[in-house]
């Protein structure tokens, strides 16, 4: 098995692990700058829509996967190839063909892993 640690545009035989800073807002992205802005249809309000409902099922669900709505994961993975979001990836591992997925990871588990306490400022949320 691969284990990657950045985020790919070709990935849809891949899955990855992600984690938003606390004070990330999704409508402050400019859909317009984007690298891949190209490969979607429609004007930039109704891409942004889609990667804020990518996003939103993202928050809601803990995952999106590719099966279950090729489009929210396309324009939600497009995120991840642009500084400075490309940060935001973790941990990333190969699936197989077209069963990619994009999770959330969980800061207290992150945290736990890491062994610092919820109030140990040495992460940044």
């Amino acid at each position: 098995m691969k284990i990657r640690t950045a985020f790919v545009s070709n990935s849809s035989s891949s899955s990855y692990v992600v984690l938003f800073p606390k004070n990330f807002d999704i409508n402050s992205i400019d859909i317009s700058s984007f690298q891949q802005r190209n490969y979607f249809d429609g004007s930039d309000e109704e891409v942004m829509e889609k990667l804020r409902e990518a996003y939103n099922q993202l928050i809601s669900n803990g995952e999106v996967y590719q099966y279950d709505n090729y489009q929210l994961f396309d324009v939600l993975s497009s995120l991840f190839t642009e500084e400075p979001y490309r940060g935001y990836v973790i941990g990333g591992f190969e699936t197989g063909p077209d069963g990619g997925s994009i999770s959330l990871a969980d800061m207290d588990k992150v945290r736990e892993i890491l062994g610092i306490e919820a109030c140990d400022d040495r992460i940044q949320e």
